[in-house]
């Protein structure tokens, strides 16, 4: 259940933007269960914590956002500190110092080739809360339903995948609300990196102006999200029917991948070639 995340429309259009992205996803998986399982150990490590060490480093590598995993790692560090759990405490510290001295270096190595620390100007100090509290807002409801809204360019196909959508999410929580288990430690900590990554990007992004956060920016935190949610679901007690409404709810989500511009032109090019084909 927790690789069909990646099938839904909007993880699929990320699979066909770049490489990168997909890839962020999965070592981020990785490194956010590695980090789960270095907290919960009472015993350290040393090849654990390389390895941690290793993912976080790719994280930052891959995208400028794996740098949230430095106040990530300091957040725990100062939960830790307000346990009094002082050898978790100097672990998070020592993982937030290394990552965060790995990207300095990667800075300074950015600065002599190419004669900017990060590839261009990037901060302008123009702080408009309220202006990315709601493109936050728009993005995030995008991802609750697993869609792409954008109601300048929509068309039928999308508004029935939606609605589809919709009466699939309802029916499950009807008829599952009581084979939903508590939340266990793991799930909380796959939605404690979730809203970690989501903080971190919507303060980045108050001194950074990049896009507004659609599907590429917020797929970490949605796929992390999901797959907590997924997490918490006793999957013995699921019936066919409703394992079949899961499996429709993904295809449905792919009604989102169709062309929402001259639809019934490029539609009409398909069959046109298929009949040659033919």
């Amino acid at each position: 259940m927790l690789s069909c995340i990646l099938f839904f429309g909007s993880f699929l259009k990320l699979w066909a933007h770049t490489w990168s992205e997909p890839l962020f996803l999965i070592i981020l998986f990785c490194w956010t269960y590695q980090f789960y399982k270095l907290n919960k150990n009472p015993e350290f490590s040393k090849k654990s914590f390389a390895c941690l060490i290793l993912l976080g480093i790719l994280l930052i590598l891959i995208r400028y956002a794996g740098i949230f995993i430095v106040p990530t790692a300091l957040a725990f560090g100062v939960v830790y500190l307000r346990k009094k759990n002082f050898s978790k405490t100097r672990f998070s510290g020592c993982l937030a110092s290394a990552w965060t001295a790995f990207f300095a270096f990667y800075l300074c190595i950015n600065k002599y080739l190419s004669g900017t620390w990060s590839g261009g100007e990037r901060f302008d100090g123009n702080v408009d809360i309220l202006g990315n509290f709601t493109a936050f807002s728009k993005g995030i409801m995008n991802e609750l339903f697993i869609i792409d809204i954008d109601s300048e360019d929509f068309n039928f196909l999308s508004l029935a995948g939606i609605a589809i959508q919709i009466l699939v999410i309802i029916i499950w929580r009807y008829q599952n609300l009581k084979k939903i288990k508590s939340p266990s430690p793991l799930k909380l900590h796959f939605w404690i990196v979730a809203g970690g990554y989501l903080f971190f990007l919507f303060i980045a992004r108050l001194f950074s102006p990049f896009d507004d956060p659609g599907y590429r920016l917020l797929a970490p935190y949605s796929f992390l999200a999901l797959n907590g949610f997924c997490l918490i679901l006793d999957f013995d007690q699921f019936s066919k029917r409703l394992k079949y409404a899961s499996f429709f709810l993904i295809i449905f989500s792919w009604l989102d991948l169709l062309p929402r511009q001259n639809f019934d032109i490029k539609l009409l090019q398909v069959f046109s070639a298929l009949s040659d084909f033919i």
